[in-house]
């Protein structure tokens, strides 16, 4: 017999395996600035205005901004460490170019930028040159630089043949030398944030890795014929630091390496306006962005193996004017991308549809209904909406397939269903099993945990509330493996068991069908790790009692003290640790003891 709820996500259109782009927003500091943003969940961003010339700070994500003072001087630029969200640098002193750099002063913050000291008056080598090109490493004390070596000096402005690398390991005051085999061009030391022993540097000779604090380099990659690789493109993966991406010239081929520089893979990566930076995700390994010259961004999960669109396209060029380059931010666990350009700044809030949790979802102030959402690891969501009819009667309608539509939102065709008896009558008939399309509902996400529930049934009915995970599992034993699914028995399609699993506890759903055919369902609501089985008495499996409920409408104005929940039996959820893929229900409920198998339902 053809599954019900296969033939069911056959009806609907396919689920967009992939979040379709969220919307880039400006933020309040127009007229060009450098800026960065600091590390943590609640990161401040510092940033240099250009017009008026001031320097700012924000607290809110760039909503709103504070002028501060760093001694009373005017910064050209900021540092920010990638691992500690208090630590900025500031650099003060002329940008103009001549036969050597101008000097520059080194300040820093210990407090998110809001006082500053005065670290040294000038960053320069042993010798009396200027360092400049700084970047953070693991520890806010640990910070590469290199010196500009001039070539052809004309009217007070030079070309520059190459560079020197120097490393401080007492945040800027003093500097070694920590230098690859020259080149016939400027390297950048691109160190890593997880490992600070780990750094890589880059110039025409090639790649090079350093595993102890820049004090010896290994080239570990050599560009092809006539080709250079982009010091700002070498991209050190922020968790695993033996995940590099680099980019040679400007194609749209990345060359990757996972073991350190050892062995290499290429991917190409093309977007209509061209792509120009590289992000690493500050909290995963091997996840990684690609932003594009006009603000689209593609993001890969797979090391760069594969990419998908997570936002559009800005309409305007997404270069920093200050070549600057994107910056990704997790604030309240939303990752955010940053960017600054001669049209303004902007952010961009990259939602992950991959958070919606698996669970049991509510409205607190409206207990007594509620939807069950199913996440696989595609991103394919399997809803279920648990609600009562005109007569107050327990009903369910399915939701098993739709679009995303956007990043956060969710829409989808309601289905009925009416079937043979459950509780009572022959063994279940799935060929007895009608679906009908009722309505459509949307989902619109605020995070993996928040969202608003719009529907609209074909009798015109129509309503929408907010709702939330249920919350009913206190923390426990992590180590229990997660039942949360849809499960089904494949041969008796038409009916099934949510299961949200949180710790030692489950709440499941039985969503069924009354003795006249009508969807109905019953709630375990308790059961708990460790259950008696009632079949052979074993315990094993989650064991809880079994309830029915009557309630308000989903056509009027809820109210919960309407709901009527009515005692009907025990049941027991078991499942086999073996293959983690098969269980089975028995419940005594109705005069009745029965056994069902049980397996998660695919989709």
């Amino acid at each position: 017999m053809v599954s019900v709820f296969r033939r069911l996500l056959c009806i609907v259109a396919a689920f967009a395996a992939a979040a379709h782009a969220q919307q880039w927003t400006p933020f309040a500091i127009p007229n060009g600035f450098s800026f960065v943003v600091g590390a943590g969940d609640s990161p401040v961003l510092l940033a240099v205005q250009f017009d008026p010339d001031k320097a700012v700070r924000s607290a809110d994500g760039g909503r709103t901004w504070t002028p501060i003072d760093v001694a009373g001087e005017r910064p050209i630029a900021f540092l920010a460490s990638p691992t500690d969200g208090n630590v900025f640098y500031a650099l003060v002193g002329s940008t103009r170019l001549a036969v050597e750099p101008p000097p520059r002063s080194l300040y820093r913050s210990d407090d998110a930028g809001r006082t500053w000291q005065l670290v040294t008056p000038r960053i320069q080598t042993p010798a009396g040159a200027v360092i400049e090109n700084l970047a953070i490493g693991a520890s806010p004390d640990l910070i590469y630089g290199s010196r500009m070596v001039s070539s052809i000096c004309f009217t007070g402005s030079c070309s520059f043949a190459g560079a020197e690398g120097y490393l401080s390991t007492d945040g800027g005051r003093t500097w070694r030398k920590s230098d690859p085999p020259a080149g016939t061009g400027a390297h950048r030391a691109t160190p890593s944030v997880s490992d600070p022993a780990v750094a890589y540097a880059a110039n025409y000779k090639g790649l090079f890795r350093s595993v102890d604090q820049g004090a010896t380099w290994q080239l570990v990659l050599e560009p092809p014929a006539d080709a250079f690789i982009y010091e700002r493109q070498v991209l050190v993966d922020r968790v695993d630091p033996s995940i590099v991406y680099g980019r040679f010239g400007t194609g749209p081929e990345i060359w990757i390496t996972e073991d350190g520089g050892r062995n290499w893979r290429t991917t190409r990566l093309d977007m209509p306006e061209g792509w120009q930076w590289l992000i690493a995700d500050p909290v995963e390994a091997g996840r990684v962005y690609a932003v594009g010259a006009l603000g689209t961004i593609q993001e890969s999960r797979d090391k760069g193996r594969s990419w998908q669109a997570v936002a559009q396209s800005a309409g305007t060029a997404a270069t920093n004017v200050n070549n600057t380059k994107p910056m990704m931010a997790i604030e309240n666990g939303r990752r955010v991308v940053y960017s600054a350009t001669g049209k303004g700044s902007q952010r961009v809030v990259l939602f992950d549809p991959g958070a919606v949790a698996s669970d049991l979802w509510w409205n607190p102030a409206e207990s007594g209904w509620g939807l069950s959402i199913t996440r696989h690891a595609s991103g394919q969501l399997f809803a279920v909406w648990f609600s009562y009819d005109a007569q107050g009667d327990p009903t369910w309608r399915v939701m098993p397939g739709g679009s995303w539509s956007d990043a956060r939102t969710f829409s989808a065709t309601i289905y009925e269903t009416r079937g043979p008896a459950f509780f009572s009558g022959p063994p279940f008939d799935p060929s007895r099993v009608t679906v009908t399309p009722v309505g459509e509902a949307t989902f619109v996400f605020d995070d993996g945990s928040n969202a608003l529930f719009r529907h609209r049934l074909a009798d015109g009915t129509a309503g929408e509330s907010r709702i939330t995970r249920q919350l009913f599992g206190p923390p426990a034993d992590a180590s229990l493996l997660d039942y949360g699914d849809l499960w089904w028995n494949p041969v008796a399609s038409g009916w099934g068991v949510a299961v949200s699993q949180q710790y030692a506890n489950v709440f499941a759903v039985l969503f069924v069908y009354d003795e006249a055919g009508r969807p109905t369902w019953a709630v375990m609501p308790d059961a708990v790790h460790g259950g008696r089985d009632l079949g052979s008495g074993v315990v094993y499996g989650f064991h809880g009692g079994l309830y029915t409920t009557k309630g308000p409408p989903s056509s009027a104005p809820y109210d919960p003290a309407r709901v009527v929940v009515t005692s009907v039996g025990r049941a027991t959820l078991r499942f086999d640790n073996s293959t983690y893929a098969a269980g089975g229900l028995t419940y005594e409920a109705f005069g009745r003891l029965r056994t069902e198998p049980l397996a998660r339902q695919p989709f």
